[in-house]
């Protein structure tokens, strides 16, 4: 893999889903922290369902 890969501004297919949903206002207006759940626990999963 280059190392321009890792500096690169693009998201690859299989991290398009977790991109999308940082770009979006879902961590901001769903109330996570109120259920205990933390927003890198859902990237998490759904890089492992995309991947």
């Amino acid at each position: 893999m280059p190392v321009s890969f890792l500096f690169s501004p693009e998201l690859t297919r299989q991290f398009e889903p977790p991109g999308k949903l940082l770009k979006s206002n879902f961590p901001s207006e769903f109330p996570l922290d109120l259920f205990g759940i933390k927003i890198q626990k859902i990237i998490e999963i759904i890089a492992k369902i995309s991947g």
